[in-house]
């Protein structure tokens, strides 16, 4: 799992959204941790989000990239 801005994401979520951006896993991945994308342990989650966490990570990557 990983984690940005709060939120967490499974490694298959970067696989698509790599795929959208035209870049392979490995070198988006990289670039998120260097944007502040941590990789945590699953535990699970820590409560419910007004928007959905897939929602709120397509707006972070597009805020990631401007």
């Amino acid at each position: 799992m990983f984690e940005y801005k709060g939120t967490q994401y499974t490694y298959n979520d970067l696989m698509i959204e790599a795929g959208k951006q035209g870049l392979d896993t490995d070198t988006f991945i990289s670039r998120m941790m260097k944007n502040g994308m941590t990789e945590v342990s699953d535990s699970g989650s820590s409560g419910q989000q007004e928007i959905s966490p897939w929602q709120n990570f397509k707006n972070n990557i597009s805020n990631a990239f401007e």
